[in-house]
């Protein structure tokens, strides 16, 4: 399978090859800030797939699970393109709404 998608200016691209491992809604108060909204899509994908063509610039913050969550996003739009997360090293979560 084959995913693509974009940050909302274009400057951002990205692909991913294979399976995603999990799609689902995040309602922590993290997500919902980060995002402004009451959840975040997610699409849990293995980085080994995963390409950027373009620069993303990364938040690290600490989450309610104590752990570190990388949002990365376009510098130009300020769209968020994927999150990484200290838990779960070798994945990327792709923001479900940037998918083409």
């Amino acid at each position: 399978m084959e995913l693509t998608g974009q940050c909302l200016c274009g400057a951002v691209r990205y692909s991913f090859v294979g399976d995603p491992q999990l799609v689902f809604l995040c309602h922590c108060r993290d997500c919902q800030q980060s995002g402004g909204s009451l959840a975040h899509f997610g699409v849990w994908v293995p980085d080994m797939g995963f390409s950027v063509r373009g620069k993303l610039r990364p938040f690290t913050k600490v989450g309610e699970s104590g752990r570190e969550v990388t949002r990365e996003f376009c510098p130009t739009c300020g769209s968020g393109i994927c999150n990484r997360l200290e838990v779960a090293p070798g994945a990327v979560v792709i923001k479900g709404g940037t998918l083409h």
